[in-house]
């Protein structure tokens, strides 16, 4: 009777899984721990409630770490309105340099962090749709340009976006910790 109910349960375990891998590259002449972040995220619009889960959770671990940070979501890489734009891939640089320099003045951190969505993973099945996506993660000491942690995340989840949020937030801090920015806990 187990081994039937095991055999039962076998496919529902294997079809509600999320995974999350990080790997990172540190400046190893950077010895200093983060202590006041911005961070800029910034995603297709299928990610909207992930990224929106992901500050939260964000906001969380550093406050935990007693790391003071700000986390702003931009508009999304994908929305209606930017794919009429008439305005060049140059002119959004732009224009989110600009909203990145604004972030920066008001808030005066010491470090910025941004979360770029590169890739998109949407797969359509008969049992479940699986969605994921691939993530650029750059810390720079504010007011300057060479980065001093890259890290690549790669999420995927066959229970939507949001709920890979959790998982990501773990392996991001795993990274941050283990490459000495963060405390651990």
């Amino acid at each position: 009777m187990k081994r039937i109910i095991y055999i039962l349960l076998i496919p529902v375990v294997l079809s509600s899984c999320i995974t999350a891998k990080i790997t990172s590259t540190k400046d190893p002449s950077h010895t200093d721990k983060v202590d006041n972040i911005l961070i800029v995220m910034r995603g297709v619009d299928l990610a909207d409630k992930y990224l929106i889960e992901l500050k939260r959770l964000m906001g969380q671990s550093f406050n935990e770490r007693g790391v003071k940070s700000n986390i702003h979501i931009l508009e999304s890489q994908s929305s209606s309105k930017q794919e009429l734009s008439l305005d060049t891939e140059q002119d959004i640089t732009t224009k989110i340099n600009k909203e990145i320099a604004a972030q920066l003045t008001k808030y005066s951190p010491n470090y910025l962090m941004t979360i770029n969505q590169t890739h998109v993973k949407e797969i359509y099945g008969n049992i479940n749709n699986q969605e994921g996506g691939t993530f650029d993660v750059k810390l720079f000491k504010s007011g300057q340009d060479k980065m001093i942690w890259r890290a690549k995340l790669e999420m995927f989840s066959n229970q939507g976006f949001k709920n890979g949020a959790k998982l990501s937030n773990q392996r991001i801090f795993e990274r941050l910790a283990a490459d000495g920015l963060v405390k651990s806990m």
